[in-house]
């Protein structure tokens, strides 16, 4: 019931599909149909069947939606900036 409503992740994409329509459906409820719609149309086609029309059509639905930069894209490399790390120690 919030006015604007920002969901971020990591690598939900990358783990289960399911977590990409929990994700869509906080942000927009039902977007991607009912959870049992939605396995049955897209995550078990795709994750157990390889189903590239379900994929296709999933993309073409979420793409909107999605900003992603990957740090092997060349384009960004420059704009990301080198890692840092930093150890603390404390005594027990």
């Amino acid at each position: 019931s919030a006015p604007v409503k920002v969901a971020l992740s990591g690598t939900l994409v990358e783990n289960k599909l399911s977590e990409l329509w929990s994700i869509f459906d906080f942000a927009f409820p039902k977007f991607l149909v009912t959870l049992k719609q939605f396995n049955k149309e897209y995550a078990k086609p795709i994750e157990a069947n390889g189903d590239e029309d379900a994929l296709a059509k999933l993309r073409g639905l979420t793409a909107p939606f999605m900003l992603r930069r990957m740090k092997t894209d060349r384009d960004i490399c420059s704009e990301l900036p080198d890692k840092v790390v930093t150890d603390h120690f404390c005594k027990a």
